[in-house]
């Protein structure tokens, strides 16, 4: 006589496929993980002209390039920038 047990093993829980509208859910925690850590919104910026072309410009198109989902910006004015004094 053959035992029918011996070639069947329970399956793990990890093994069962979930019902649909769990596996729903648990689609859309993963996207939103994911969406979590990506860099995305505004990003204002505020200064003079003289600084922003020379130096923040390159950086900013970089900056753009490598986080496409954030949109810039940006309010220059003529004044040139305050220099700060060292403490004393």
């Amino acid at each position: 006589m053959v035992c029918r047990w011996a070639s069947h093993r329970p399956r793990l829980r990890s093994e069962v496929e979930p019902p649909p509208a769990l596996a729903g859910l648990q689609r859309a925690l993963q996207v939103t993980r994911r969406v979590k850590d990506e860099t995305t919104g505004p990003l204002r910026i505020v200064g003079p002209r003289s600084t922003f072309t020379p130096v923040l410009w390159p950086l900013l198109d970089e900056f753009c390039r490598l986080y496409p989902k954030v949109q810039p910006d940006v309010e220059l004015h003529a004044r040139p920038a305050r220099r700060l004094s060292p403490a004393t």
